[in-house]
């Protein structure tokens, strides 16, 4: 069918339906068209009727949808200016929403206006608070801000905790291992703080505090550890064989001393599997050391833990010799005698030859002690140390001594290791003896009993590079480090000095002069 002159030709096709427009004497008209004829409506009769073609009035109501376009520059960005465009509406009065048609009611235009805000909060509506944008931007510090990351995850911990106190310790553990893995822990950003930088062991690490060996054992979750603020993680510890460790139960809490009992056994997967996980790491950003062990029923412990240093010498950022631990049988006997200088003697070498082979710089090797040792053990082992270039040492691990908890304390008969505040004195005193013995150029790495700033400043002071903890997370939370490091700061700008390494060895003679404790 052809169309008058003067219209237009139809522009669309929708389902047997199509539309033209045109001008004729001044009067804008529609032409709707379909197999029954055409009809014509004048546009200015749209806004009162529907449009009857397919999809034409669901673009109209999104045409009024849009946003209103800014009425001119100096109504938003000129500092000195009121909000042009709040002036433009009548107080008292909001944006209009819409009538029952869906049509925008008079006004919407400058409402929509109103709404856009080119400028921030503060600077937008600096002049209203009879001030320059500086003190409006300062004013930002005292609104409400938004849950932080360490907020939400310290809160989060508050609220887990007593469920989690109620799970048998290794499940508690288990579920800690995995909320990390699945990522349900969100990264608590701590600022970087030059000052806390510290230079151990040929490495640089970015602050003094990290998690000790036991919690990630079979290196699952180094990366989301470093992401709580630590300064280097310790996985471990790992045995050339996978082993179970000693049977269940094994692991006792005591809330009221801050302080944990266990006697694992050294229970892990083996080497195999930890080492995958670190190789796909390997070009990863942070400081991941690990710590090495021998299986249980081994004919040749050095032999195992030579296996550990040539098994992980490419992945690990240094590598930690386990000679410490109370929960397998005869294991610290390789701390004293001929023992330990024949397995420190193929410890360094086999780390020597693996660096010459390669081509590549040597890894540091560190050796974890005990904190029962007494002062002609201590003066052994750091003569051993100084023979063979040990790199350093890792004072303490867990004590077999029940003397520092009460007579009445739960699970106090228990057999293993005790780790927390009850272990803080009698290893303290054991790091200050290696450092009058050892010297200023050995690493120490202080741990036991780590769980607040205070205690870290005290390690530190009496001898130690860097601190470690680990029953401390169990008892603080994931936001423990975060909070050790804003303490650490604040300590160092009272006392007034510029690097964190400034504090070491200040009380190093008043330790050892108080005792063991």
């Amino acid at each position: 069918m052809a169309l008058r002159r003067g219209y237009a030709r139809p522009r669309r096709r929708q389902s047997g339906r199509f539309a033209a427009s045109a001008s004729i004497d001044g009067e804008n008209r529609l032409w709707h068209g379909s197999r029954h004829g055409f009809r014509r409506t004048r546009l200015q009769d749209r806004a009162r009727r529907p449009l009857e073609g397919s999809g034409a009035l669901r673009r109209l109501r999104r045409r009024a949808r849009r946003p209103g376009r800014r009425l001119h520059p100096f109504l938003h960005r000129l500092p000195g200016a009121r909000n042009g465009a709040a002036a433009l509406r009548r107080r008292g009065r909001s944006p209009a929403r819409g009538g029952r048609s869906g049509f925008p009611r008079r006004g919407a235009a400058l409402g929509a206006l109103a709404r856009r805000r080119p400028l921030s909060a503060s600077l937008r509506f600096a002049p209203r608070r009879r001030g320059g944008l500086g003190e409006a931007a300062a004013a930002r510090g005292r609104r409400r801000a938004r849950l932080s990351g360490r907020r939400a995850v310290k809160r989060a911990y508050a609220l887990a905790r007593p469920f989690l106190f109620r799970l048998d310790p290794e499940r508690a553990h288990r579920l800690s291992i995995r909320a990390l893995r699945h990522g349900l822990v969100p990264r608590i950003d701590v600022p970087v703080d030059s000052r806390l930088r510290v230079e151990a062991a040929g490495l640089t690490f970015p602050n003094p505090l990290g998690l000790a060996a036991g919690y990630d054992k079979d290196a699952e979750v180094p990366d989301a550890v470093l992401r709580l603020g630590f300064g280097f993680a310790e996985v471990g510890t790992l045995t050339p064989l996978p082993q179970a460790g000693n049977p269940p139960p094994r692991v006792f809490r005591l809330p009221g001393q801050h302080a944990i009992i266990n006697r694992l056994g050294f229970n892990n997967d083996g080497h195999a599997d930890a080492y995958e996980r670190l190789l796909a790491r390997r070009r990863k950003a942070g400081i991941v050391g690990v710590n090495v062990g021998a299986n249980k029923d081994s004919a040749d412990r050095i032999a195992d833990y030579v296996a550990g240093i040539n098994r992980f010498e490419p992945v690990a950022s240094y590598l930690t010799v386990n000679i410490s631990s109370p929960n397998t049988p005869g294991l610290r006997k390789l701390q004293t005698g001929e023992d330990l200088n024949r397995l420190l003697e193929a410890v360094v070498a086999a780390r020597n030859g693996f660096a010459a082979v390669t081509a590549t710089p040597r890894k540091p090797v560190f050796v974890k002690v005990a904190p029962d040792l007494q002062r002609e053990d201590i003066a052994e082992i750091s003569h051993a140390v100084a023979t063979y270039h040990v790199d350093g040492l890792i004072v303490s691990n867990t004590t077999i001594g029940r003397d520092t908890l009460p007579a009445g304390a739960e699970h106090r008969e228990e057999t293993g290791g005790l780790s927390g505040r009850p272990l803080f004195r009698r290893s303290t005193w054991v790091l200050a003896a290696f450092r009058r013995a050892l010297g200023p150029d050995v690493a120490l790495i202080g741990a036991g009993g780590v769980d607040s700033a205070a205690r870290a400043v005290e390690k530190i002071e009496a001898g130690a590079d860097l601190v470690q903890l680990y029953t401390g997370l169990v008892y603080g939370g994931w936001t423990l480090p975060s909070t050790i490091l804003g303490g650490l700061g604040r300590h160092m700008e009272l006392e007034g000095v510029r690097r964190i390494r400034d504090l070491r060895d200040r009380t190093t003679d008043k330790v050892l002069s108080a005792g063991p404790g």
